[in-house]
């Protein structure tokens, strides 16, 4: 068998033809592609910062709103939790009775209310909530309710602006209709109730829930009436006692009132 003699001193084999045309195909394609390649420029520091400025304004603009569309889904929902209870806990109370206790207003009539069962019915309705701190007096001060302002507080803020604007009328006024949910009243006269999950819960006197106020996520802020402090008061439509929108109290500048609350959320 004849031995091949190698070529070139036994060095790589020399490319063919065909691989030399090949080679020479693929620089061909390959070297203006990496041309237009090493020609191609990144972002100015310009285009970065006018490309930021953009995306800063649009985040200014939307996160606002989104941050408050979510805390007032939250309290809308927590107003619906807070509503619900106090009528199922109503519910409740007067299930022991076997009638409607006598502890209510009369349809259309804003007083004169039945306050008969009262006491009783009060009794009732704290059995079937679920209470872990009870202040009786000092409220505020002994840390169960956040710093509310009074009825009296929220007139003279709405009327401040009156032409022949009277502080100590607006004062009279409160005191003589609803003392009861007046500032001082709240913060140091008041048996506070706290929940399980931090609701409160007050009444208009202290021995009957024919009004109550219910903070709806408990200290948490804003702490305002309209915003998650509402206050309710029991009515009957003749099978049934249940509570329903508002009693001596108004919405803060912006805030809502209960009624309208119940009005949009289960209407």
């Amino acid at each position: 068998m004849k031995n091949i003699q190698k070529k070139n001193g036994g060095g790589a084999t020399p490319l063919s033809s065909n691989n030399k045309d090949l080679d020479t195909n693929l620089n061909k394609n390959y070297n203006p592609i990496m041309r237009n390649y090493k020609s191609r420029k990144g972002f100015t520091l310009a285009e970065v910062l006018i490309t930021l400025g953009i995306i800063g304004v649009v985040a200014a603009i939307t996160i606002p709103t989104l941050i408050s569309n979510y805390k007032q889904k939250t309290l809308d929902n927590q107003f619906k939790k807070s509503y619900a209870l106090i009528n199922q806990a109503l519910l409740n109370a007067q299930g022991q009775f076997g009638y409607i206790p006598k502890c209510y207003y009369p349809p259309g009539v804003g007083s004169g209310a039945y306050i008969s069962d009262c006491i009783d019915l009060t009794t009732e309705f704290l059995k079937t909530l679920k209470i872990t701190k009870i202040c009786k007096d000092k409220a505020y001060e002994n840390g169960c309710i956040a710093e509310y302002k009074g009825y009296d507080d929220v007139l003279k803020e709405q009327h401040k602006n009156d032409e022949n604007y009277d502080e100590e009328y607006w004062q009279d006024y409160a005191n003589q209709n609803c003392r009861g949910f007046t500032a001082t009243r709240i913060l140091d006269a008041k048996t506070v109730y706290v929940l399980s999950d931090g609701t409160i819960i007050f009444f208009y006197t202290n021995d009957t829930c024919i009004i109550v106020a219910i903070d709806i996520n408990g200290k948490n802020g804003p702490n305002k009436w309209g915003y998650d402090l509402y206050s309710f008061s029991i009515r009957s439509d003749g099978n049934y006692i249940k509570y329903v929108g508002d009693a001596c109290s108004s919405p803060e500048e912006g805030g809502s009132s209960a009624q309208a609350m119940i009005n949009r959320l289960f209407h």
